[in-house]
């Protein structure tokens, strides 16, 4: 038993089309399909805050079980029927507030004969699923109660109170009859067979897992591996929508590229192949539909992205490795080949941005969005999308059947052996690497205007230059603020380095990163904790799964950094985005950061 409504954990009960983001027995948000919709409603403790329970996953299922001192509450997201639900036993009343977060709501129970109370939620086509981006249609979802549950209207809220015995069904669709019919195969269906249903497709996800899964050799930590593998996969497979694409968390409602790779990644190592082919398979459609890739695209959502600055490099770097990788790991040419114009894409793009052997930093990379390094050193040689472009570019172009001589394809192993031949002078410096290369500013044009975060940090849209690599929105442009000044530091970084071993490149000679990883693990032991900064105290969520995954690959022995790992996993089973001081910060039940560290702990168990 876990006590999931301390510490922020959140859990993730979704069936592909409808989400709910759970901590303990609230419900945080609650939206879909599809899963970049606007977040419909929550369902919150009323004031005084929610009644200490314990909350558990049940084995083999993604089922959740919260044990009150009023009863017990049973949770799922079933997907035949296709529904949410909540089911209650409860020897004394538990109140909660339903938030309706501005939308309307219409009364529906006349339509559901024996239902306490029902209501129809409908957000209008303008409403956001993010920023400012519309959903672009309306959005419906249905709240049905039966048995002991009495719903009062608040201003912009509902009162619910639980009692006796009773259940919740939640229905999403995309339109109001599809909404009802829906409804009502839930309600006809009833608790206890919408459980056991969801329960049975649970448990062929799982058996069809675990028969792929790797074994691992005898240690002490094996049992909780798995344990660990079982809670981040069934939480990963609620995230991702029934087109395949998956969400990065409870506040991002759409899938981003980079997130993906690593949680395509991970689920590949945890044995989840059809998972991890319908995150490639979500790219490659949205690409045959709409041309192009950004830095993160709706999901469910036609021409829809967040599109950040310098979004041809980076993630066109992983779909390259993201998609040899899954030739490797299925083997199905015939798909693979389906995705050349998407791969084609995005070997064009990343040679277009090459400067002095180098490509810049994308702007939603982690190391910036995080605070590692200035969004004015954007155009900086980026070690990472540099190495990236220059491995999955080879293995692309190794895997990649043509018919008869291309030029451009000529062109493109030019610039591949040009960056590969000047990756040591570009990013060495003394007995080290740095992450952001100033020599790529020699002689570059930067663009006039780029699309993405103002330096001011109030601001996301269309930016003008103001300087060298500063960027500022029309407003801050107008009232003068353009104080941030340039970027002239070179800054070393631990994850960029553990990055190359991360996607086997051999740039890096193997006995010098060998004794960075042994460096890197032994400042670990003297001081307790894995900054990403040399002086720093902020780490990346991932950078234990890197580092257990560079130790397995060297031979390091690190059991203690996996015990430390195991136990930094929140009480839902998940990562967390960034870890301040050992604290877990920013977005929760990340799927990227879990399947990193999974994947780590998994390589460092092989035998």
């Amino acid at each position: 038993m876990v006590e999931t409504n301390a510490g922020g954990a959140l859990h993730a009960l979704g069936n592909g089309g409808a989400i709910a983001y759970g901590r303990g027995i609230e419900w945080v948000q609650v939206f879909g399909p599809p899963y970049s919709s606007p977040t419909m409603f929550s369902l919150i403790a009323e004031e005084g805050g929610a009644p200490r329970c314990e909350s558990r996953r049940l084995p083999g299922s993604n089922l959740w079980e919260h044990r009150l001192p009023q009863g017990e509450i049973a949770e799922c997201a079933a997907r035949h029927p296709a529904c949410l639900l909540r089911a209650w036993r409860l020897r004394e009343a538990l109140c909660m507030k339903l938030c309706l977060h501005g939308h309307e709501l219409a009364g529906q129970t006349a339509l559901f004969p024996g239902c306490a109370w029902a209501g129809l939620c409908v957000a209008p086509a303008c409403a956001p699923y993010y920023n400012d981006y519309p959903c672009g249609a309306r959005r419906y979802m249905m709240i049905a109660f039966t048995g002991g549950a009495h719903v009062e209207a608040l201003e912009g809220a509902l009162r619910v109170t639980f009692q006796g015995e009773g259940c919740m069904i939640v229905v999403g669709a995309d339109s109001y009859p599809a909404c009802v019919e829906a409804t009502s195969r839930a309600l006809a269906a009833g608790p206890d067979e919408i459980l056991r249903a969801a329960r049975e497709e649970d448990g062929a996800f799982h058996q069809r897992r675990l028969e792929r899964m790797p074994a691992l050799k005898a240690h002490p930590l094996a049992e909780a591996v798995r344990e660990a593998g079982e809670g981040v996969s069934f939480l990963i497979r609620a995230q991702q929508g029934q087109n395949g694409g998956v969400l990065a968390g409870h506040n991002y409602h759409l899938a981003y590229v980079r997130d993906q790779y690593g949680t395509f990644r991970g689920l590949l190592a945890m044995g989840c192949l059809e998972e991890a082919a319908a995150i490639v398979r979500f790219s490659n459609d949205v690409f045959a539909r709409s041309g192009r890739l950004a830095n993160a695209q709706a999901i469910g959502i036609a021409n829809s992205f967040h599109e950040h600055e310098n979004d041809a490099v980076e993630i066109t770097g992983y779909l390259l490795l993201q998609s040899t990788k899954l030739l490797e790991a299925a083997g199905d040419r015939a798909f693979f080949d389906e995705q050349r114009p998407m791969l084609d894409w995005a070997l064009r793009s990343q040679v277009a941005q090459l400067h002095r052997g180098m490509l810049p930093f994308n702007g939603d990379e982690t190391y910036v969005a995080g605070g590692f390094l200035p969004r004015a050193a954007l155009n900086h040689g980026s070690f990472e999308a540099t190495l990236l472009f220059i491995e999955g570019a080879k293995r692309y172009l190794a895997s990649r059947r043509a018919e008869k001589r291309e030029d451009w394809i000529e062109r493109a192993r030019e610039a591949i052996a040009e960056a590969e031949r000047r990756f040591e002078g570009n990013f060495r410096r003394g007995n080290g690497y740095i992450a952001n290369s100033l020599a790529r500013l020699v002689g570059l044009a930067e663009p006039e205007y780029r699309h993405g975060m103002c330096l001011n940090g109030d601001t996301f849209g269309w930016l003008k230059r103001v300087g060298e690599g500063l960027y500022v929105c029309p407003r801050c442009l107008a009232a003068g603020r353009v104080s941030p000044q340039p970027c002239e530091r070179e800054i070393p970084l631990k994850s960029t380095l553990m990055m190359a071993l991360y996607v086997d490149s051999p740039l890096l000679g193997r006995e010098y990163l060998r004794g960075q990883i042994a460096a890197y693990l032994a400042e670990y032991r003297r001081t307790g904790i894995l900054p990403s900064l040399p002086a720093g105290g902020r780490c990346l969520g991932y950078d234990f799964g890197l580092l257990l995954y560079a130790a397995a690959r060297l031979g390091l022995a690190a059991d203690d950094l996996l015990a430390h790992m195991l136990a930094l996993k929140d009480s839902a089973g998940m990562w967390a985005e960034y870890y301040d001081g050992g604290q877990p910060q920013n977005t929760r039940c990340r799927p990227w950061e879990s399947a990193i560290n999974m994947e780590g702990a998994l390589r460092y168990l092989c035998p």
